[in-house]
């Protein structure tokens, strides 16, 4: 077995393979793993943990382990010390990129699924194909795409109870948004037995740290998560409701007429009928400069 070592503080490597010739190894750096296409397994831990498109693994220092290919398959592979989690991500994200793991992908919600798949397609591309700005722009998705597996690790895995009371609020904003649809998850009582936090203790702590008061928070997140369904899909007030935990569309309506000052109805209205404005502005600009082209 060998050990394969990082001779800078963060690198990409896009590959696509039959077979690893590498074998069994460890690494000296943390490597997150995003598999484009192609099936087969990562042998980690003494177990053989499949993977397929939109599988994502986050492999751990001295880690040892072992891709085995079935069908040819697409890889991008960001690889980075603790350093750089440092100078590229902040400490927010570190305690959730480093925390001990196992060989399970990481799981990832459904709208992050789709948002860190496109991430991944573009840095494979830009790898392949690089032109003017390609390091600064392959930096950013990268940083996107790791802080993306941050939350949804800060989502997934709680602390215990011996994290200490900094460590913990971190874990608390993901899962807030994580959970966002399930009120029952999301009561002072609930959040002070996840989070190992007495009820008076998590209110203050969270005044303290974020300036607003928890509950408030709470419902801001869900009125901001139902204005986005309202803007990007064309679900009923019913499903909506029933989505983010509201007992019915009319008490939906209601709290978003608290909220926003109309009903949901007419923000989605309002919000269409700018979308068009703006579209028929850019095609008029386009018109105009296609025809100064065609006079010159």
């Amino acid at each position: 077995m060998w050990k394969e070592n990082l001779y800078q503080p963060f690198e990409i490597l896009v590959t696509e393979r039959t077979v690893f010739l590498s074998g069994v190894h460890q690494h000296s750096f943390f490597e997150l793993g995003y598999v484009l296409s192609g099936t087969g397994c990562l042998t980690a831990f003494g177990e053989d943990v499949s993977y397929r498109p939109g599988t994502l693994f986050l492999i751990h220092p001295e880690t040892t382990h072992r891709y085995n290919v079935e069908t040819v398959s697409r890889f991008v592979f960001l690889r980075f010390t603790r350093q750089a989690i440092a100078d590229y991500l902040g400490s927010a994200a570190e305690p959730f990129l480093t925390m001990p793991g196992d060989s399970r992908p990481v799981s990832v919600s459904g709208e992050d699924a789709r948002r860190i798949r496109a991430l991944f397609l573009l840095i494979w591309r830009e790898k392949e194909n690089p032109g003017m700005y390609s390091g600064e722009l392959l930096l950013q998705w990268s940083v996107s795409a790791l802080l993306m597996t941050a939350r949804n690790l800060a989502a997934s895995v709680l602390p215990a109870a011996g994290t200490p009371p900094s460590e913990r609020i971190a874990w608390l904003l993901p899962y807030i948004q994580r959970h966002i649809g399930q009120p029952e998850r999301l009561t002072t009582e609930a959040l002070c037995e996840t989070f190992h936090f007495s009820r008076h203790y998590l209110g203050r702590y969270f005044r303290r740290h974020f300036q607003e008061n928890l509950a408030r928070y709470i419902a801001r997140c869900r009125m901001r998560a139902v204005e986005n369904e309202l803007a990007n899909t064309v679900s009923s007030i019913k499903e909506i409701a029933w989505k983010y935990g509201f007992s019915d569309a009319s008490h939906l309506t209601k709290a978003f007429r608290r909220h926003a000052g109309k009903t949901p109805l007419q923000f989605r209205k309002e919000y269409l009928s700018r979308l068009q404005d703006r579209q028929a502005d850019g095609q008029g600009h386009d018109s105009q400069h296609s025809g100064k082209e065609n006079r010159a």
